[in-house]
């Protein structure tokens, strides 16, 4: 039986698990290459950080965030952007999903995010859905890399009801916005 566990990764300790987990599904993230890849590992460990998933000794996920959202120049570091979610093809519609993320928006609220913020690329209806159970769509626009997202936002606590089996608050437009 395997043993699942999430962190708060560590810049130096866990860089290559990171970068590993991400080039290995790279196709998946329409990345081109390692490089790529390694932009984005960069970026969330200067802006905000990685919480990693391990099945025993294994990545098998990773949540990468900002403090404050790069549409807004990270100006509000009350909020959490998630701007990456990976995971790797066979632990998907799986728990592992499920409680990595929940663990993710708990380490949010841990180190003071009031409000959590992330992107789904427009044609990806399992994200769009997953996040609309928790949080409300702002508007649409385009992401770090380009591609065509909605973005989605909501009160950390409220948020957090869905992963607690509870039906979440949305919060209203001027209370996220």
């Amino acid at each position: 039986m395997s043993t699942y566990t999430y962190k708060l990764a560590d810049p130096t300790d866990d860089y290559q698990d990171a970068l590993g987990l991400l080039y290995a599904i790279k196709e998946d993230l329409h990345l081109a290459n390692k490089e790529a890849c390694a932009k984005i590992i960069d970026v969330c460990f200067e802006k905000g950080g990685i919480v990693l998933g391990y099945d025993e000794q294994t990545v098998v996920s990773l949540g990468g965030f900002f403090w404050g959202d790069p549409t807004e120049a990270y100006r509000d570091s009350s909020v959490g952007f998630v701007y990456v979610a990976a995971i790797l093809p066979e632990y998907r519609l799986s728990r592992v999903f499920f409680v990595g993320l929940r663990f993710l928006l708990q380490t949010l609220k841990q180190l003071g995010a009031g409000q959590v913020r992330m992107q789904a690329r427009k044609g990806d209806p399992y994200t769009n859905r997953l996040y609309s159970r928790f949080a409300r769509p702002l508007g649409e626009g385009k992401s770090l890399r380009g591609d065509a997202v909605l973005t989605y936002g909501n009160e950390i606590e409220a948020a957090l009801t869905y992963f607690e089996g509870r039906r979440p608050q949305v919060a209203s437009e001027t209370a996220v916005a």
